[in-house]
Formats: structure tokens, sequence, C-alpha cells
């Protein structure tokens, strides 16, 4: 027999959608970078709020004037270099970048980060596991598709190996433990705890690649947040099992981020078409129109609670405030 509506629960849900408030976003800053952004980040360095951007061969530093900061990294003559991505360690935020000579990390000021991580690869992520700070990553090593290395870039141990190609990875915590979750282009995600061993079934509801993987706590839960190929978001209980499906009318979903805006936390995701946000709840708060966007960050910059897009040959500084007279 099909389940009755619950009248009750249609009227709830009608009333949150009226007092739902929509963000009224303005850019308050563009920076021509002159070439494509695939990643951005907000950190600080030598005490000041900095923007740091990843293109396909550099990363370049940029000041809360939309000035650059120092040199492009690397700034070393014969380095080739294919991928960049960016990350925090220690207290302190860095560049990781896949070139010839494997994973090297870089603090903003251009000056390497220990040695170069010979067998490790993107994607690749930063942060606590296992008790101490950590980089987790692709490992071009045989038998073993994802290692840990610790935060000077030496080789820990092997974590796991995944027939599919990894497309996305993340780490956090979930529950009372550190767990690693990773994605591909078969759209099926999977977690694993600090030892590589898998936990659960994988999660299947994507159809396409998975393009980006947070672990977070949205309202005091501990989530997981999956964005795809197949136009969707998807957020996840510590468990594995489906809280909601976000339809990205940006089209394919390239970039997620989560953060907190003005007091609000918020999910934006980035795709062909601009960028969509909503609040812990799933409910739409709003769009950024923008090209392509590939890359986004939340977080705190010059002083207020902001959105950064990066997307074609510019990077914008999005923010609630109002405009400056």
């Amino acid at each position: 027999m099909a389940q009755r509506p619950n009248p009750f629960q249609a009227v709830m849900s009608s009333l949150k959608r009226l007092v739902t408030t929509p963000l009224d976003l303005h850019p308050t800053l563009t920076i021509k970078t002159g070439d494509e952004v695939t990643s951005v980040a907000i950190g600080q360095w030598d005490g000041q709020d900095i923007i740091m951007t990843g293109f396909d061969h550099t990363v370049q530093v940029w000041d809360k004037t939309g000035n650059i900061v120092g040199l492009p990294i690397p700034d070393q003559p014969g380095y080739e270099l294919y991928d960049v991505a960016l990350g925090h360690l220690d207290n302190q935020d860095l560049i990781m970048s896949a070139g010839e000579t494997g994973l090297q990390l870089w603090n903003p000021a251009g000056d390497p980060v220990g040695p170069p991580m010979a067998d490790a690869d993107l994607p690749a992520v930063t942060g606590r596991f296992d008790g101490q700070e950590a980089i987790i990553a692709f490992s071009l090593a045989e038998d073993c598709d994802i290692a840990m290395w610790d935060a000077g870039g030496g080789f820990v141990r092997p974590l796991l190996s995944e027939p599919a190609v990894i497309t996305a990875l993340a780490i956090g915590r979930l529950g009372d433990q550190d767990v690693i979750v990773f994605g591909g282009l078969d759209g099926n995600i999977q977690m694993a705890d600090t030892s590589g061993r898998r936990i659960g079934r994988p999660l299947t509801d994507h159809t396409d690649t998975i393009s980006s993987l947070v672990i977070t706590q949205l309202a005091g839960q501990d989530v997981i947040i999956s964005g795809g190929h197949d136009d969707k978001v998807r957020i996840w209980d510590a468990d594995g099992k489906p809280i909601h499906e976000l339809t990205a009318e940006c089209g394919l979903v390239l970039a997620i981020a989560v953060g907190t805006l003005n007091g609000r936390q918020i999910i934006a995701a980035g795709g062909y078409d601009g960028v969509l946000i909503w609040d812990a709840d799933g409910e739409l708060l709003g769009t950024l129109t923008t090209a392509e966007s590939r890359a986004i960050a939340i977080g705190r910059f010059a002083g207020r609670d902001v959105i950064v897009t990066g997307h074609e040959t510019e990077v914008r500084i999005w923010t609630a405030d109002p405009p400056a007279a």
C-alpha cells in the first residue's frame, strides 16, 4: 500500500521555504590571472591574508587588494609541473605540485618544504590523520593506489589498492574514527579506516565521475558531501546513508566548498554555468553568475566572510556585506 503524504510535514516544509532568507551576494574584487584557474584557497602568509590560485602548471599568491605577492611557484627553470593543489599542515598553508620528480610541497613564499615525494601524485589531501599531521595521496607504487606520508614528505605506509581510477579524495573524522573517503570515474564512493580497510559498501547513487568530496559537519552532524559529473551534489551521513540529493543546475559539478557566511553554514558547488549555494538543510539560497567555475573556497578574508570562485582566467571574491559607499 502506498504511504499517504503527511500534511503536517508538507505545511512545515512550505513554511521553511518561506522563512529561508536568500543570500544577496556581490563581487567585491576581481583578479585577472591570465591563465585558467584550477584551484583556489584562502590563507595567511607573513601576517597577511592571501588568496592562492592554482593553474595547470603554477601557483600565484595575491594580497587583499589583488596585487601579486612574490613570484609564481615553482619559479625554477627546467622544473616541469603538470598539476597543483592547495593544503594546510602544521598550521601552515601549503602548495602541492605534481611534476616529473613526484609530489613537492612548497610554502607560499616559493620555498620547497621537504624533499620530493617520488611515488606520490594528485589527487592529494592534507590534515590530521591517525594521530599525526599527514598527506594522503594517490600512489604510483605497484599494488598501492592510496598511501600516507608525514608532514615532512616522508613515506609512512601504503593504505589501499583500488581498481577504479581515483578522481577525488577526502580525509576527516566520522563518529569516533579517522577515515578516508575516495571516489572515481565509475561514480562510486568508498570509505576506509586508517589501516586501509574498507568500511561498509560503496555509495553508488552517483552515475558519473566523482569530482569533489568533503568530510564535514552540518548542523552538528558528521556528513560526507560529494559532487559528480551527473549534475548532483549528495549529502550522506557517517554510515553512508543518503540525507539530501541536490540538483546542480550549474551543470557538471566541478568543485564543492563548505563554510560559514555571516553566521550561516553554506554549501557551494561550482560547475560549467556558475555556482549554486545551499544551506545546511539543502535549501537553495542563491546562485552566482560566472563562467565555468572549477574552484571554490569559503572563509575569512580581509575582515569579512567571503566566497572565492575561480573561473577561466579570473578570480572573484564575493561577500554578502553591503557594498562600500
